[in-house]
């Protein structure tokens, strides 16, 4: 039997019927190389649409359950009793930050993320919690302007969960940089992998992230003395739409006075 009638009796299909369903998969297949050519060479590519969210997305993002599950995990990684402020890139509407702000009121938290309705919504929540240590900015990780319009100088720790994995090859070297120079620890749950060639990045296989090589990264945008750690992130904690490759990279500075203690 060949494989096409194979497939019309498993699948139940008639003729005409095959053939639309074969149309569909080659448009399915086409647009998605046209999409991965977009991400490629235009680095403000939204593949998901998290820009323009809607307000009900993100309020179900927000009230997600994994957020228990992640806010034990940080907690394990950092200790929020000795540091003094927290930066989190690509928050989306809060959903590591909500837990962490009430149980550590001492801690100044910051959320940045560039979809205003994830921001406009957190901050409706943070004002009828009435959380005075935790507030949130509209921010575009690869935008250099953008985020120049944070003020703080320093942070105690600047995080990010499977945010940097969207961002752009030709981006990613200064955000890196403005990250270290902003902060006493560095962390980032990505996608990580030792590379010889496409250091900077390389897509991930029918996906829209970008596997990259943190631990030169980190070498290339920061002339300063570190110290850095890789680590693998178990299963049940990564759960972006990348794949795996899933490791946590913790850079300390070394060659400043930290005001703040991070273990």
């Amino acid at each position: 039997m060949s494989r096409t009638l194979f497939y019309k009796k498993r699948n139940g299909l008639g003729s005409l019927v095959l053939v639309r369903h074969i149309f569909q998969r080659i448009g399915r297949i086409v647009w998605d190389k046209v999409r991965r050519f977009f991400l490629l060479v235009n680095p403000s590519y939204d593949w998901y649409g998290w820009h323009t969210r809607s307000l009900e997305q993100v309020r179900e993002d927000l009230f997600s359950v994994t957020a228990e599950s992640k806010n034990r995990y940080i907690q394990t990684q950092v200790d929020f009793s000795v540091i003094s402020s927290f930066l989190e890139l690509g928050c989306n509407s809060g959903i590591q930050l909500f837990g962490l702000a009430r149980k550590y009121p001492n801690c100044k938290f910051l959320g940045i993320d560039f979809n205003p309705n994830a921001v406009k919504v957190a901050l409706e929540l943070v004002e009828l919690e009435g959380l005075k240590n935790l507030t949130f900015a509209i921010v575009d990780l690869q935008d250099e302007s953008s985020l120049q319009s944070i003020k703080e100088t320093s942070w105690g720790v600047i995080f990010s969960w499977a945010s940097l994995i969207y961002i752009h090859p030709r981006r990613i070297i200064y955000l890196i940089n403005y990250c270290l120079k902003k902060s006493h620890c560095l962390i980032l749950i990505e996608q990580h992998k030792n590379m010889r060639y496409f250091i900077k990045g390389r897509l991930m296989r029918k996906q829209p992230t970008w596997l990259r090589d943190y631990s030169k990264l980190v070498k290339i945008a920061y002339s300063g003395n570190v110290s850095l750690k890789v680590k693998s992130i178990p299963k049940q904690i990564w759960s972006p739409g990348g794949g795996g490759y899933a490791s946590q990279i913790e850079v300390r500075i070394t060659d400043k006075e930290a005001a703040d203690s991070v273990i």
